[in-house]
């Protein structure tokens, strides 16, 4: 297993800043909080160029985006077990926004890779690069209940301490409410991708029917 999946690997975990003696805050990228990292490295990441062909997984986190990623890459490859046991899910789809000091960032994995792609992102729609809109890209929206979001994201931000302290639950909860905790409100970002849903070349789905 590669080292830059600070979802999976203990190291990332643990990981703090040099500089820092324990969580780094979140960061403004323009009027959205976000892991320090990624804001560090939003300029090379804003300017990604998607190529013909490319399809991009969106979600508000913990709403079932390793879950599609997995579907999606059975449907890529005829549902080919062995094919899709190549790699991790994370060197698979690629986390486009993704940056950690000392490890690979997303763009970085992505440019190892020819078009078409799966790549995935938590970015609010106004957020995505551009190119993807430019290229016309097929874009799968998946939105889940704020309720298990909530549990899921509270336990998510005491694993990955890239991530502030998340406090008790209940002061977590207020954090969701007014959407300071990582990419923002909740609300703000399912809507906003709903807005889009026929503008856009988009497919909309949400956990709860997926599941049933």
């Amino acid at each position: 297993m590669q080292l830059w999946s600070w979802y999976l690997h203990p190291l990332l975990c643990s990981y703090r800043p040099a500089a820092m003696a324990g969580r780094p805050p979140l960061r403004d990228l323009s009027g959205l909080p976000i892991v320090g990292p990624f804001a560090d490295n939003w300029e090379i990441a804003k300017r990604f160029e998607a190529g013909e062909g490319d399809l991009l997984i969106d979600t508000y986190p913990k709403s079932g985006t390793t879950w599609v990623s997995e579907i999606v890459d059975l449907i890529l490859h005829n549902g080919d077990t062995k094919t899709t046991q190549r790699g991790a899910i994370f060197e698979r789809v690629p986390f486009v926004e993704f940056a950690v000091p000392g490890m690979p960032t997303g763009t970085e994995i992505l440019e190892t890779m020819k078009p078409p792609r799966v790549i995935k992102s938590h970015l609010p729609v106004h957020l995505v690069p551009n190119s993807f809109w430019e290229k016309k890209c097929k874009v799968i929206y998946v939105a889940r209940n704020p309720k298990d979001v909530l549990v899921s994201y509270y336990h998510f931000y005491h694993m990955a301490v890239v991530h502030p302290d998340p406090g008790t639950f209940d002061e977590f909860l207020q954090n969701f409410i007014k959407g300071t905790v990582s990419y923002g409100p909740w609300s703000d970002h399912v809507k906003d991708w709903w807005k889009q849903r026929h503008q856009r070349n988009l497919l909309y789905l949400f956990y709860e029917d997926m599941l049933e």
